[in-house]
């Protein structure tokens, strides 16, 4: 087939902002899988802005009216630059040079758009957020917790006693906030590309796939089925498996969908167009990542952590309580124990404090981060008032993190 793969071999990003050809995409899907949708090739430049085409998916939808986000463009702000592990770079180089396959960045301050740009994608596009949607898992927890309907300190097998014959006994609800629940279930590359590892067999399940034995198990029983490492509360240990859990728990305190919780929160916010979160094969939504939406979508959300929720926002969605549990019941003796807490450090240059309700880290001064595979990245500062996100394809990741921190520090808190 003579199309835009045999010219190009690996797409420029700009294939995904200007739009592909039928043919580009019918021979685009002929490769989709599980593994290939999280290899940054080709074939995610189409699925990472189209996964409800692939995945069986719930409408977010926005409510009556769009919220303004106000633009004062900072032109100075593409000159902030940092160290990052590939040498000195600002915020206009990550978006001239098309090595890095940013996809779209954006910068608020005080609920105004200082700094944006779409080098890969449309405005209007929606494309998926990967692990920056735990956040929702946390914020969603932190809601319950106000209400005084989530004990942290309540076992997981006495929210689902289902689980009360499996290694989940014993596990605490802070433990799975804090993704230190002790058990095997650590998300690295290698454990991801091992077929028989509790982490391959859920992305696989999740994607109705067999696993490395030919079995078809379900979302729920691969979760069910983790063994123990440790005891909990150790090492922080990240995982997708903790945040569908975590799903688990919320939906069954609730008796409502996950889907229905995004929902009122996106009409209030006001977002700008519907979202869409991708489901197993038994509808257990996809709490971990699986979630899409546009660039400057993400950023009001974001904006729901800042003082300046109230521009978009008719419902305070985060309390400062809920602010002052992240910010202060973290397990710092346990960050730098496992993968986690190095990997961050090392892509910010300098180690943050902890991590908690599924934010990978929080900086002493309150700053915020998480990322997402394959270079997404959600960046708050809830004292400076300051939003940095950003979308990519890189397989690699992309160099945002100490820029992104850099820039919310040219704000004075």
């Amino acid at each position: 087939m003579d199309n835009r793969f045999a010219r190009y071999g690996r797409l420029p990003l700009y294939v995904t902002r200007d739009g592909f050809s039928a043919a580009d995409i019918y021979s685009l899907r002929e490769t989709w899988s599980s593994g290939r949708f999280g290899g940054a090739k080709d074939m995610a430049l189409h699925a990472y802005a189209n996964l409800s085409e692939f995945l069986p998916s719930a409408i977010i939808d926005g409510g009556a009216s769009i919220s303004a986000l106000p633009v004062d463009p900072r032109p100075d702000l593409l000159g902030v630059e940092a160290q990052t592990p590939h040498g000195l770079l600002s915020l206009g180089r990550l978006i001239e040079q098309p090595v890095w396959r940013l996809q779209g960045v954006i910068v608020l301050h005080r609920g105004q758009i200082v700094a944006e740009a779409y080098p890969g994608m449309a405005p209007r596009d929606r494309h998926v957020w990967m692990s920056v949607a735990k956040t929702w898992g946390g914020l969603l927890a932190g809601r319950l917790q106000d209400a005084g309907r989530l004990d942290p300190t309540a076992d997981v097998t006495d929210i689902l006693p289902e689980f009360a014959r499996t290694a989940w006994r014993g596990v605490s609800l802070r433990d799975v906030l804090d993704m230190s629940t002790g058990l095997d279930l650590e998300e690295t590359p290698a454990a991801v590309n091992d077929p028989t590892t509790p982490i391959s067999r859920f992305f696989r399940a999740e994607f109705g796939e067999p696993d490395g034995e030919g079995a078809l198990p379900t979302h729920n029983a691969v979760i069910a089925g983790v063994g123990r490492l440790e005891p909990p509360g150790v090492a922080a240990r990240y995982s997708s498996v903790v945040s569908n859990l975590l799903g688990l728990v919320i939906e069954r305190l609730t008796d409502r969908r996950i889907a229905a919780h995004m929902q009122d929160i996106w009409a209030a916010m006001g977002a700008e167009r519907a979202a869409t979160l991708c489901l197993s094969p038994q509808g257990q939504a996809g709490l971990h990542g699986l979630f899409s939406s546009t660039l400057r979508d993400l950023a009001r959300f974001g904006l729901l952590h800042t003082p300046s929720w109230r521009v978009t926002s008719d419902l305070q969605v985060v309390s400062q309580a809920q602010l002052d549990r992240l910010w202060s019941t973290g397990r710092p003796d346990g960050y730098m124990k496992a993968d986690l807490g190095p990997r961050i450090a090392q892509a910010f240059g300098e180690q943050p404090h902890h991590n908690a309700y599924q934010w990978d880290a929080v900086f002493a001064d309150g700053d915020m981060f998480k990322g997402g595979m394959n270079g997404q990245g959600l960046y708050v500062s809830p004292r400076r008032d300051v939003v940095v996100a950003w979308f990519g394809i890189n397989r690699d990741g992309i160099p945002m993190h100490p820029i992104a921190r850099r820039l919310a520090q040219t704000f004075a808190s």
